[in-house]
């Protein structure tokens, strides 16, 4: 029938928003088209109606993609996905077992990339069966054994929730035995389900398709209990989908692994998405040009056959539009509104949804979501039907990195690596300092070499796999005196060379233990605040501090006032501190310099220079100490001068764990950050505050005796404004 939303439009509206760069599609005008719904032929149901998806495979095909698009854009309802496989096996996949892990997994991943792609309205998968239905021997249907699975019962519940007029659709391009057993549960739903399924053929009588044959007894339950409407004799009037023109759909992870998959022994996808035509009826019933109705016979042998019955309660579609299926299937793919008018980038997205605590144990399996070229780099594509030949496990198989089972823990680890493969980790360092890293490794024979950074700089140099005897054989190798900066960053394991295996190692985990931060042997000024005042082009005023961050045999320098200077450098242990390190801009402080130099005298003072192309600067730093402690709630009036305002505002000068003498200020109205200030040991205050919206610069002197501090300056307008505060 005529979609209810279409009844009297004649087309449907939600098709005329077309992303913007489906115009850049090259060859493509298909997807331009407004369709106009002529069909004569009434199917028993609509786009209104609710759909549940039910297949096996999904990397040799792209109806997954296709039916996330409608879900996501609103054009259906979805209420399920299921996974099901009638343990049937081949040479191809002698495991069955293993076959439906793989189609569990791979679909639940699938529906990942797709919410990382700006998808929404996205039901979880859930498992139907992976074995097959036997037939009783007494041969009645309602004698069998059912599998009792989620897929089923949903299938059960959402068959209440249908009518017989708006009936559940299940969608189906595998075989039938979730759907068989959940009849068999509950014999009540036979009139509010319509199966529309990827099935007989190759002739329009014949039911012979693999979807038939894989579960049999299955077929014969589905056929006889519901209403059918089958599509095997148009297999191959499936919409195309050339995967060069795939490059213009919206760049996601989603799109990429529509790019990567392939199930090589069968050469599919191929260019179509053979699953799909089941689907595409449910916006596009006039896809469907002929069909016939139906009723199935069963022969001697226990074989099927279909016979032609005015009454019957099979429709078999034996003609179809093969450029209407693939209209439809582009429009999905290409509507913006399939990703929230918002298609999002592959980017690196945490394995977990938060990053990795360092000190931990970071699992070497839990790298990023994101994809090839993003959060990992594998040298080969991992495919379904090469577990036979290569460590393939069940875990995380759309993405082509090789893993093997840790046997004594049941867990994972990457295998096959190779030389310039490498893998990202979104990880939190609590604690910036020395670390001693542990790696549990394995290998037959002596492996290659590796190392791992952090922010891109490679922090440990090359670490090389020992053999440890076999793959399963493992040992802990050690790398002491890691230096890791604090706050949140990219670790990337990176692989150098091969060993005598022509691969590098096998890794389960890093484990990361802070040693400490302090050297043994300490620069007498460390952990002191230095205001340093430069001289030259773009002169500034600026306070770093010397922490305990253990880098390269020396000291750090940062910043303490948010959002003047970010520094970045080292310090040399022994004789003349120099410091050695570069700067860079941290926000609206102008171009600053690339590299400095300079030297310390024994906690005295700083002296230096900075050189940016032709400008130099000239550095000169004093050390602050004896600071005294601002912490608390401070009340009082900021008045303007000029424009003779006041207001009265409630602040916290909050210390910085790390900074002493750095405060933050925090706006007790609104309990939000709104300036900083540093003070001096005479206590001589400067502070960069947001008063009335205006940023001010002042400076002021705090009276210890009357716990009153008063901070004078200009704003931006270069109105003057005054700040009187008072400790409670």
């Amino acid at each position: 029938m005529v979609s209810k939303r279409d009844a009297g439009k004649g087309v449907r509206g939600s098709w005329v928003a077309l992303a913007p760069w489906a115009a850049t599609f090259v060859g493509v005008a298909f997807l331009f088209a407004i369709p106009t719904i002529a069909s004569a032929l009434t199917l028993p149901y609509d786009d209104t109606c609710p759909v549940i998806y039910d297949n096996d495979d999904a990397d040799d095909m792209y109806t997954d993609e296709y039916l996330l698009s409608l879900a996501s854009a609103g054009n259906i309802t979805l209420k399920g996905m299921i996974t099901t496989s009638g343990g049937w096996s081949q040479p191809s996949f002698p495991d069955p077992v293993f076959n439906y892990q793989w189609d569990l997994s791979g679909r639940s991943e699938i529906v990942g990339k797709a919410l990382r792609s700006g998808m929404t309205n996205l039901p979880a998968p859930v498992a139907g069966s992976g074995v097959a239905l036997v037939q009783p021997g007494s041969g009645i249907i309602e004698d069998t054994t059912p599998i009792d699975t989620p897929g089923a019962h949903l299938i059960v519940t959402e068959a209440h929730n249908a009518t017989t007029n708006q009936p559940l659709v299940v969608v189906m391009g595998g075989p039938p035995t979730t759907l068989a057993s959940a009849y068999l549960l509950d014999h009540s739903i036979t009139n509010t389900v319509v199966l529309t399924w990827l099935s007989g053929g190759p002739g329009e009588n014949d039911v012979r398709n693999f979807n038939d044959t894989a579960n049999q007894w299955a077929t014969t339950i589905v056929d006889q209990r519901f209403r059918v409407v089958l599509f095997g004799p148009v297999f191959q009037e499936a919409a195309l989908v050339d995967k060069s023109l795939l490059t213009n759909l919206p760049n996601t992870e989603l799109r990429q692994w529509m790019i990567d998959k392939r199930l090589p022994h069968v050469n599919l996808p191929g260019g179509q998405d053979h699953d799909g035509p089941p689907a595409i009826t449910l916006l596009r019933p006039d896809y469907i040009l002929t069909a016939k109705t139906k009723s199935v016979g069963v022969n001697g042998d226990g074989t099927l056959f279909l016979q032609d019955d005015p009454n019957g309660n099979i429709l078999m579609v034996t003609a179809a539009d093969q450029s209407i299926a693939t209209t439809e299937w582009w429009r999905a793919l290409s509507n913006s509104a399939a990703y929230g008018n918002n298609p999002l980038p592959p980017t690196l997205t945490p394995y977990n949804g938060s990053p990795l605590a360092i000190p931990g144990r970071v699992e070497a399996e839990q790298f990023d979501y994101g994809g090839p070229g993003v959060s990992y780099s594998n040298l080969t594509l991992k495919t379904e039907d090469e577990y036979t030949n290569r460590y393939v496990t069940t875990f995380r198989v759309t993405d082509s990195v090789d893993f093997d089972l840790v046997t004594n823990t049941s867990g994972y680890a990457i295998a096959v690596t190779q030389p310039a493969e490498w893998l990202d980790y979104t990880v939190n360092v609590a604690v910036g300092g020395l670390y001693s890293l542990d790696i549990r490794l394995a290998s037959l024979g002596a492996g290659g070499t590796f190392h791992i950074e952090f922010g891109g700089i490679d922090q440990t140099g090359p670490l090389t796999v020992p053999d440890t005897g076999g793959w399963q054989n493992w040992q802990t190798l050690t790398k002491s005196n890691v230096t890791l900066g604090a706050g949140q960053q990219v670790m990337r394991l990176v692989m150098d060379s091969s060993g005598i295996s022509n691969l590098v190692g096998d890794i389960d985990y890093l484990d990361f233990s802070l040693v400490g931060g302090v050297s043994s042997n300490p620069p007498a000024m460390s952990t002191n605040i230095w205001e340093v005042t430069t001289s030259g082009a773009d002169a500034a005023t600026l306070f770093v501090s010397f922490n305990d961050d253990f880098t390269l045999g020396g000291y750090g320098i940062r910043a303490d006032c948010a959002g003047v200077f970010n520094l970045s450098g080292t310090w040399q242990a022994v004789g003349t501190v120099g410091i050695l390190g570069s700067m860079n801009e941290d926000s609206g402080c102008g171009e600053l310099p690339l590299s400095l130099s300079a030297t310390v005298r024994a906690g005295r003072s700083l002296k230096g220079a900075a050189t940016a192309g032709a400008v130099v600067r000239k550095w000169r730093g004093i050390p602050l100490s004896s600071l005294p402690d601002l912490s608390g709630q401070w009340l009082g009036e900021a008045r303007d001068k000029k424009l003779h305002l006041t207001t009265v505002e409630g602040y916290d000068f909050v210390a910085r764990d790390a900074s002493p003498g750095v405060f933050d200020i925090v706006d007790m109205a609104t309990d939000s950050v709104v300036g900083c200030a540093i003070v001096t040991s005479r206590n001589q205050v400067r502070a960069h505050v947001i008063v009335d919206g205006r940023d001010c610069s002042l400076t002021g002197k705090f009276n210890s005796k009357r716990r009153m501090l008063v901070l004078k300056g200009v704003d931006v307008a270069g109105h003057r404004t005054t700040i009187q505060v008072t400790l409670q």
